[in-house]
């Protein structure tokens, strides 16, 4: 080849130019590049999916459970007709043993919470055309017999 006829050309060229403005900024403080290869409708496709698998799982795969914590009878019995369709007759002046700290619906079953001398008992309504049929547990079997109380006098 010969170099008569490239050299002047490469030389006019290639002639010294001024940087843009920033550069030196840039060469120092890079900022990461982000590949942009996925598509903005795809991103909005999958963030929808993803909600409505959040709504989805929240939906059906909670407990049919619901509750409510209170010590006050009255406010426990409303809450049971509510829910349950089912008047319970709550007595408004429990014995001092006695603390009723909440009720709640297992399964369409209203079952009461309270506590015999701090300890924990509760009294679960069975499917039955009585009002009263109620199995009651407790972690000391003696305190049973205070659990009529909740509903009873004597």
């Amino acid at each position: 080849m010969h170099k008569g006829w490239y050299e002047p050309a490469l030389a006019r060229e290639l002639s010294p130019v001024a940087a843009p403005d920033g550069l030196w900024e840039r060469i120092q403080n890079p900022r990461p590049r982000v590949q942009r290869n996925v598509k903005p409708t795809f991103l909005r496709a999958c963030a929808t999916l993803a909600c409505i698998a959040m709504v989805l799982s929240v939906v059906l795969l909670r407990p049919s459970r619901q509750e409510i914590r209170s010590a006050n009878p009255a406010e426990v019995q409303a809450w049971i007709r509510t829910k349950a369709g089912v008047d319970i007759p709550l007595r408004s002046h429990l014995p001092a043993e006695i603390r009723l700290t909440g009720a709640r619906m297992v399964n369409g079953r209203a079952e009461i919470a309270y506590l015999v001398s701090g300890r924990a008992c509760r009294a679960t309504r069975q499917p039955s055309p009585s009002k009263h049929a109620f199995a009651l547990s407790c972690t000391n079997p003696s305190d049973l017999k205070l659990a009529c109380a909740l509903c009873h006098i004597g």
